[in-house]
């Protein structure tokens, strides 16, 4: 492998340098640090598309998660040197014009305004642009019941609950259960042999985790995610409203339940939705059927079924979902960070408000 020169990046507000030549280094004022856990740490947080198993579900080594890792980073020589060449041409076009430093800094400044101006302004025409094509005469019809598909939350709330509800936990959805407790089987093997995937998650200790599968404690989805994006206290009221008086029915999608109502109760639990082997074709092909045989027990049309879910990645929520032709998307595509902010605000300013 080529020699790789230095990436610096930040992670808990403290500045890495991760190096390479036959095989990666990676310090911290100098100091020499274990890579395996600040490179999950910061692959975890920063959701960077890396899984820290291979395809056989073995844990990567360091050499393979740093290679992935470094992909994620600009070279800083190539950097350095493009940043060289654009200083010097401005300065040359510096001393032609004579523009003055301030000037050039209140030209930049206006620049940066217009720029996010005119982002501020995307974002919002997408939004409009999505609005515009739901049938608001469908949509505001009180009298029909409704569906909207979204999917869990990292963020989970401790606690529990003694009320109790399994809406899929009967042989109607049979598939759906059987897959589940797969996953659930898988689950228990990952909390025994990797250990370092939760210990860089809040609550990480991997005992939490295993005393919720032996000693579960639960509580109803809405609950369990509150906090995250798509469930903050003003789309949770949200939600609570319009399914008490505009019949919206509201399914999620986990990585560990497959797909649950929203009142379902549920334990707390790490599993994301992209890693392997825990969501594959072998075990999520029932999400589409539940939630089919949940349209035709609760009477659901097909032009009234609307999600809002992620869309990137191999196992992501949508490709769990394989949603029918004539369900909408609400999902807003745009900077890779944004996607979820805006699609959560999408429901809370313009769909949820005219149910």
């Amino acid at each position: 492998m080529p020699r790789i020169n230095k990436r610096e990046f930040e992670l808990n507000n403290e500045e890495y340098h991760l190096t390479w030549s036959d095989k990666p280094r990676l310090t911290k004022n100098g100091i020499k640090q274990k890579i395996l856990p600040v490179l999950k740490e910061y692959i975890t947080k920063n959701k960077l598309p890396i899984d820290f198993n291979n395809s056989k579900g073995n844990e990567k080594n360091t050499h393979s998660i740093a290679t992935e890792f470094l992909l994620h980073f600009p070279d800083k020589s190539s950097k350095e040197k493009t940043k060289n060449v654009s200083t010097n041409l401005k300065e040359k076009k510096a001393d032609k014009s004579k523009v003055s430093s301030e000037t050039k800094q209140s030209t930049s400044i206006k620049n940066l305004k217009k720029e996010k101006m005119s982002n501020n302004i995307t974002v919002k025409e997408k939004m409009e642009k999505l609005f515009s094509t739901l049938d608001k005469s469908i949509i505001k019809d009180k009298s029909k019941p409704k569906l909207l598909i979204i999917g869990c939350s990292d963020t989970k709330q401790p606690g529990e609950n003694n009320e109790i509800t399994n809406l899929f936990n009967n042989g109607h959805y049979g598939n759906l259960i059987a897959n589940r407790n797969i996953r659930f089987n898988q689950y228990a093997v990952l909390l025994f042999n990797n250990p370092n995937y939760f210990n860089q998650i809040p609550r990480g200790d991997v005992l939490y985790f295993r005393t919720q599968m032996d000693t579960p404690l639960y509580l109803p989805a809405l609950e369990r995610y509150a906090g995250g994006i798509f469930y903050t206290k003003k789309l949770l009221q949200l939600y609570r409203q319009k399914n008490d008086d505009s019949k919206l029915h509201i399914l999620i999608i986990s990585g560990l339940y497959g797909v649950i109502e929203f009142r379902d109760s549920i334990i707390d639990y790490h599993l994301q939705i992209e890693r392997k082997p825990f969501w594959t074709n072998n075990n999520n092909t029932s999400v589409h059927d539940a939630v089919c045989k949940y349209m035709e027990a609760k009477e659901i049309d097909n032009d009234m079924v609307f999600y809002s879910l992620s869309q990137s990645g191999e196992y992501c929520y949508k490709k769990a979902l394989k949603p029918s032709k004539n369900w909408k998307d609400l999902w807003i595509n745009g900077d890779r960070t944004a996607n979820l902010r805006n699609s959560a605000r999408f429901l809370k300013e313009y769909f949820l408000p005219n149910l």
